[in-house]
C-alpha cells in the first residue's frame, strides 16, 4: 500500500519572479507618471508667463501712444518727473500697473522710462525723444531687460 504524503510537499518552489516584475513595472509607471505631471506643470507655467509677456508688450505700446499724445503739451522743455498713464479696468483687476518717468537731457532731448508690471512680471522700455524743427520726435526705443 502506497500512501501519499500531503500535497503541499509536492508543490514546486516559487521564487516570486512575477511579484518582483509587477513591482518593478509599477515603479516604472509611477516614475513616468511623475515625469509627465512635472512636464505638464512646467508647460502651464511657461504658457502663463508667455501670455503675461504679450500683455506687458501691449501695455508698453499703449504707454508709448499715451506719451505721444501728451508731447504737444511739453512745449520747449518736457516736464521732469512722473507721467500719469491710464490702464483699462480689465488690467487693473489683474494687478497691473504702469508708470513713466521723464529725464531731461542737456541737448534738447528727453528719455522717458516706462515700467509695466503684471503680477510678478515687469517690463521696461526707454523712449528717447529729441526736439527738431520745433517738434519733439521719437528717435529710439529700447527694451530694457
Amino acid at each position: 500500500m502506497n500512501i501519499r504524503p500531503p500535497c503541499s510537499t509536492f508543490l514546486p518552489a516559487r521564487g516570486g519572479f512575477a511579484s518582483v516584475t509587477a513591482i518593478a513595472i509599477m515603479g516604472l509607471l509611477s516614475a513616468a507618471f511623475a515625469a509627465l505631471l512635472a512636464m505638464l506643470a512646467a508647460d502651464a507655467h511657461r504658457t502663463t508667463r508667455e501670455a503675461n509677456d504679450a500683455e506687458l508688450r501691449q501695455m508698453l505700446l499703449a504707454a508709448s501712444a499715451q506719451i505721444n499724445q501728451q508731447i504737444p503739451q511739453w512745449g520747449d522743455t518736457p516736464p521732469a518727473g512722473k507721467i500719469a498713464l491710464e490702464l483699462p479696468q480689465s488690467l487693473q483687476k489683474m494687478e497691473a500697473a504702469m508708470h513713466a518717468q521723464i529725464a531731461r537731457g542737456a541737448d534738447n532731448s528727453a528719455d522717458v522710462e516706462v515700467v509695466a508690471r503684471l503680477g510678478k512680471q515687469t517690463s521696461r522700455q526707454i523712449l528717447h525723444y529729441t526736439k527738431r524743427d520745433g517738434r519733439w520726435m521719437l528717435d529710439k526705443t529700447q527694451l530694457v531687460q
